[in-house]
């Protein structure tokens, strides 16, 4: 698992989970039963997901919160805010792809060189291409 995750408390790790999930398959909203749980609360755990996976960018890790009851049950629906679409998403995972395999063909091409150097043209690579 990851750094920030293993942080947490197990019920902490729970809606980190729950919200990993959300986020990950780009679903509209999540609900928590929780009515403890706070707007501040619930963005710190967003923020730890999206450190913990900076891979998700689709998000920036807003959201909206909505306390709701119905005559039997009380509940939070979280409605998160998506900076792109799935299908959007789908061509900058491919831009995304390809800039990574032309960064590895980069490094590959310089493996005769010492560790210090791989990494310092890396780095080159990365700040220019980025």
């Amino acid at each position: 698992m990851r750094f920030y995750y293993r942080q947490l408390s197990e019920k902490n790790q729970k809606l980190y989970q729950l919200l990993k999930n959300a986020v990950e398959s780009h679903s509209e909203e999540c609900v928590l039963y929780d009515m403890t749980l706070t707007r501040e609360h619930i963005g710190d755990i967003i923020t730890q997901v999206l450190l913990d996976y900076p891979d998700y960018y689709w998000t920036k890790g807003d959201f909206y919160l909505y306390r709701e009851e119905n005559s039997f049950v009380q509940y939070l629906r979280i409605k998160i805010i998506y900076l792109f679409d799935e299908e959007q998403c789908k061509k900058l995972d491919e831009r995304i792809s390809k800039r990574i395999a032309k960064c590895c063909e980069y490094v590959d091409q310089r493996l005769l060189l010492n560790p210090r150097e791989i990494i310092l043209q890396v780095c080159n690579w990365i700040y220019q291409n980025t």
